[in-house]
């Protein structure tokens, strides 16, 4: 029973019954009334913190021990009111009503291992270790005459291996059973409602994460998972998100969940939902994990998807979160279940060699030992002689090498159980393609006289930023290096500026390494290669003045020849760069790297003084297109006569236009070299207009050109690009 309390207001003066007798209990939280089950400490009781219950005089009114609130049982930080438990009869031992005895395992696990994320995972672990039979929950559902007629179209089959859909009906939305709640609240997560909290609690059971819909809210009577190009969706914490090209649970009008990721306030599950559409689906981990960095929303959900769950597990964990539906929120379960398949990844076989197992580990294992470990862990194995031919199970998605089976065989060996060696190094060893390239690249420019730096990937913000967001970091060393860098500019400038500072006027850098940045697909990393050219070109007679636009574009030039690479220069204007010095380079229609005289402005935050080249070479674009087979091309055993040839054009022309057509023109007329040799401005020349005089080079393969045939030749090519561009001689 529940009284007003006579002499205050905000008081109740309880009858609790305590199985042996009847307490008065005076309580003032505000959920207390009658036919309640709640926890009451007796007098003589202590509480967690020590506090003793007494008989005490409230008011007027005696109270004979104390209703609890679950923070006052030491359950939670802070309670609004006393704590309700399940029906039962009174007078039973509270650690006999919740599971207070649980232990809770703490367990730190690598981003690989995300079939660890659950009780089924870790337990089929300890099943290995122990050689111990892996028992699952019960699963027993009694599904009603009524068929589960509902559509499933996964539009996007990358996106989605698969998706499972279970219909329960007459479902009563209350608060979960104690147990539920208790060990939801154990495992950080809190209690919502008893359908809500059976899909987080077999996802932590079963690291198969579900979502419930209420079922009257959904459009259309389909489900559609696809991805959406644009748009804003409110998910279940009230906020707005902008959807750019994510992965969807659509139904037959609209969005109603991010997938993977989080659901949607229109569809959400609410006090009065008496029908209940069971989601248990497998998504891409790469669409999962692009959506939640991109909208900075992680959940328990995606941090499962992200690492891969196990794509045959989805029937089997609706089932189980239906069977507890049946028991704990009066559902009754639809006869059938929808099940559609993406492209689900196929697991393929790995052979492993008996002998490399022992050589590998450096311990004689038995054979019979590696096939019984690995098949404890799920593994298909099959005996094929001097060889195991093995096949991961389905939630193992980062076993895909022999190496990785080993691995699971010495952990569960025992890695204290290997000796400690040093490994044998090869003589001769395997170089990748990349590593050769890199290797090519670095001699080439070592060759023309320059000096390789590694400079830091962090610098400050204001530098980081010159080629797009910089990428910050969480903890950064100091302001200095508070970002990575989108671009080599930074650290090459910073090491000229050291170098500066101590005397040192000529300066001659590249760095071949990577740059990072954040764009619209999330983050990003790419080699780049950077040159830097300033001061004296050097001591010698043949390398007397300062290094200019033309050494810089130069040197380039001959770095795409070396690799057998056709690469086009165009004016462009760069921030980076004086207006008027600067160009880009394009492969085949795309931006290679940009070149150009470095401003003043940017200089001055260096402390570099002088004229400063700079050039950026997106080198990783380039590696599909470079040779690294030596290639020969014979020498004419006869002479070669040049001529030079002089126009007068826009001073703004493009002068590497007239370079491209004297190639397309070279075996016409026989042409083999082809040089700017002068350009000219100023009297006798009309403002506006530039003189270039180029040297052209002609030989036979087959005979001694005679002065007739080349001057002939000269005259026809001379005379073809002066038409075809429009020019006039000088």
């Amino acid at each position: 029973e529940v009284e007003k309390h006579p002499n205050a207001d905000r008081l109740r003066l309880c009858k609790v019954d305590v199985g042996d007798e009847v307490l008065d209990v005076i309580c003032g939280a505000p959920n207390v009334r009658p036919g309640i089950t709640v926890p009451v400490a007796k007098v003589g009781a202590r509480l967690p913190g020590g506090v003793k219950i007494k008989r005490s005089k409230i008011r007027g009114v005696y109270s004979n021990g104390m209703i609890l609130s679950a923070q006052e049982l030491g359950l939670e930080e802070k309670s609004e009111g006393i704590m309700e438990l399940d029906e039962m009869p009174p007078g039973k031992d509270l650690l006999e009503v919740l599971p207070l005895k649980d232990a809770v395992l703490d367990i730190s696990i690598t981003p690989n291992r995300g079939d660890c994320l659950s009780v089924l995972g870790v337990a089929r672990e300890v099943s290995a270790l122990l050689n111990l039979p892996l028992k699952r929950p019960s699963v027993e559902i009694n599904p009603i005459q009524e068929p589960f007629d509902f559509s499933v179209d996964i539009v996007d089959r990358d996106g989605c291996f698969r998706y499972v859909a279970m219909g329960i009906v007459d479902v009563e939305i209350k608060p979960s059973p104690t147990s539920i709640r208790r060990r939801l609240e154990l495992s950080g997560m809190r209690s919502i409602n008893n359908v809500v909290d059976i899909t987080n609690y077999v996802m932590l059971e079963l690291g198969q994460p579900l979502h419930a819909f209420d079922w009257d809210l959904l459009r259309g009577g389909r489900i559609e998972v696809k991805r959406i190009e644009e748009g804003v969706f409110r998910t279940l914490d009230g906020v707005d998100r902008e959807i750019k090209g994510d992965l969807m649970i659509c139904d037959g009008e609209g969005p109603v969940a991010i997938a993977g990721v989080m659901g949607g306030e229109n569809s959400e599950v609410r006090g009065d939902t008496k029908r209940v559409l069971l989601e248990s689906a497998c998504f891409n981990p790469r669409y999962i994990r692009r959506t939640s960095k991109r909208l900075s929303l992680s959940t328990e959900a995606s941090y499962r998807f992200e690492r891969g769950v196990d794509p045959e597990l989805q029937e089997f964990a609706a089932k189980r979160a239906c069977y507890l539906m049946e028991r704990f929120a009066g559902g009754k379960v639809l006869n059938g279940v929808v099940d559609k398949k993406g492209d689900v990844p196929e697991r393929s076989w790995i052979l492993l060699s008996k002998g490399y197992a022992s050589k590998f580990l450096g311990v004689d294992l038995e054979e019979g030992f590696i096939k019984k470990t690995l098949e404890s862990l799920g593994f298909q194995v099959e005996d094929r002689g001097s060889a195991l031919r093995c096949k991961p199970p389905s939630w193992r998605y980062d076993v895909s090498i022999k190496e990785d089976l080993l691995e699971e065989v010495a952990r569960i060996y025992g890695y204290e159980k290997i000796p400690s060696r040093l490994p044998r190094i090869p003589s001769s060893p395997d170089l990748s393609r990349t590593w050769r390239l890199r290797r090519k690249i670095r001699l080439f420019f070592s060759s023309k006289g320059l000096y390789e730096i590694i400079g830091y990937s962090f610098t400050r913000k204001e530098l980081a930023s010159f080629m797009g967001d910089a990428v910050p970091l969480l903890n950064p060393l100091s302001e200095e290096m508070s970002h990575l860098r989108t671009t080599l500019f930074p650290s090459l400038c910073s090491s000229a500026s050291r170098n500066h500072r101590h005397g040192i006027r000529s300066h001659r850098y590249f760095e071949l390494r990577k740059v990072f940045g954040k764009g619209q697909n999330g983050f990003w990393e790419e080699e780049h290669l950077g040159i830097l050219l300033s001061g004296n070109k050097g001591w010698s007679a043949l390398h007397r003045g300062e290094f200019g636009f033309f050494d810089l574009k130069g040197m380039l030039e001959e770095f795409f020849e070396f690799f057998h690479i056709k690469a086009a220069f165009l004016p462009k204007e760069h921030r980076f760069f004086i207006p008027g010095v600067s160009a880009l380079m394009e492969v085949d229609g795309k931006e290679v790297g940009f070149l150009g005289k470095v401003s003043p402005d940017l200089l001055d935050l260096f402390e570099l003084e002088g004229d400063v080249f700079f050039g950026e070479v997106y080198v990783e674009k380039l590696f599909p297109f470079m040779d690294l087979a030596l290639s020969f091309r014979p020498f004419s055993r006869y002479p070669v006569i040049w001529m030079d040839l002089a126009y007068v054009m826009d001073e703004r022309f493009y002068v590497g236009e007239i370079l491209k057509k004297m190639e397309e023109l070279s075996k016409k007329y026989k042409l083999v070299r082809w040089d700017v040799v002068d350009v000219y401005k100023g009297h006798p020349l009309p403002p506006g207009k530039k003189s270039v005089t180029f040297r052209l080079y002609y030989c036979d393969m087959k005979k001694t050109l005679t002065d007739e045939e080349v001057k002939e030749l000269h005259n026809r090519l001379s005379q073809e690009i002066k038409e075809h561009f429009g020019l006039e001689y000088r």
